[in-house]
């Protein structure tokens, strides 16, 4: 039972590893991180204590970070 265990997280870390080197990857990626930027229709509220403006530009950022990701592997 052990063995099997070991073979699935081993088979699992491989198909990660591939997949994370597409950039269909990384797109998908900063498709998912965009849906939780503030809406027009949004009301601004302090949820988490963390100020929102803050909040949005992290974000951003990661979803900028995705996308150069998706594009630097479209060069190779």
């Amino acid at each position: 039972m052990i063995g099997w265990d070991l073979e699935r997280f081993q088979r699992d870390i491989l198909l990660d590893s591939l997949q994370e080197a597409s950039a269909i990857y990384w797109e998908r990626r900063a498709e998912q991180l965009a849906t939780g930027l503030p809406r027009p229709t949004d009301r601004p509220g302090s949820r988490s204590g963390y100020p929102e403006h803050l909040r949005v530009n992290a974000l951003q950022a990661a979803i900028d970070a995705c996308r150069n990701k998706a594009a630097v592997l479209r060069m190779h």
